[in-house]
């Protein structure tokens, strides 16, 4: 039984297939088969355990979800507590506080990833209260602005998701948009009149750093294609599929200046 068991679970490989372009097999040596009959039992036979082994707190698990819940008598001893999360997660962590009433018996380190949400502090504002916050240095995409608020359903259909953003941002159904989960309970129809302005319109400040990392990987899939293709067009055999490591040799190499930096500064 114990080689059979193994015989299922050896001997395993993945690969990503994108439009038919496949990427390099990758052996798995974790995990059972996904959709496999005996996959979801050898999961539980193997993670049933796990409360019998976590003594410092408490395991709450259902099926492939498992949560760990750790308690003090104390709150210093919970006072430097390292959370990896994104804002929704941050926003619950602050209202767990504030139901506890421990208010102030903590000191925030936060990132860019939810120390300057609206959504963590709205509500939260005495428990974030002097979060210390590490941010990039952001800095406006010169255009952008005026490009974007110019736009509008009718002008910019090459994008499928921006009546959806539309019908959101403005709280209406546009006339012929498909029913989504989401559009259902808007009752009033939006006119084609609204207008993004400065005043209902909230701009990311990361949109420089998004900005160069396309343009890093724009650079380096070009010179990987020069090198590998020798100036034909299209993508070559010598580069179906792409492989991964690859690239990463030429997205460490590429030199531009970006809205950020310039990319030859960090090599």
């Amino acid at each position: 039984m114990l080689m059979w068991i193994k015989s299922f679970l050896s001997n395993r490989q993945l690969y990503v297939d994108i439009e038919g372009v496949k990427s390099d097999k990758f052996d798995v040596t974790l995990g059972v088969a996904q959709g496999s009959v005996l996959g979801p039992l050898l999961y539980l036979l193997y993670v049933a355990d796990l409360p019998n082994h976590v003594t410092s707190a408490k395991v709450i698990s259902y099926a492939d979800d498992t949560t760990i819940a750790i308690s003090a008598k104390t709150l210093e001893c919970l006072t430097r507590t390292i959370i990896f999360g994104s804002d929704q997660e941050v926003a619950g962590v602050m209202r767990a506080v504030k139901r506890s009433n421990a208010t102030g018996s903590f000191s925030w380190i936060g990132s860019d990833g939810w120390s300057a949400r609206s959504l963590v502090s709205d509500g939260n504002e005495a428990e974030v209260e002097g979060t210390l916050s590490v941010q990039p240095q952001a800095n406006p995409v010169r255009g952008f602005e005026e490009y974007f608020l110019g736009l509008n359903v009718e002008n910019n259909q090459r994008n499928p998701w921006f009546v959806e953003f539309w019908e959101d941002h403005f709280q209406c159904r546009y006339p012929n948009s498909s029913r989504t989960p989401y559009n259902q309970k808007y009752t009033r129809v939006c006119t084609g009149k609204e207008k993004l302005t400065r005043q209902n319109t909230v701009f990311e400040n990361q949109l420089q750093f998004v900005s160069d990392a396309v343009m890093a990987f724009a650079y380096a899939i070009r010179a990987m294609h020069n090198h590998s293709c020798h100036g034909r067009p299209g993508l070559c055999d010598a580069m179906r599929p792409t492989k991964g490591t690859e690239l990463l040799k030429y997205l460490r190499n590429v030199d531009f200046e970006g809205l950020s930096i310039k990319m030859s500064d960090v090599k």
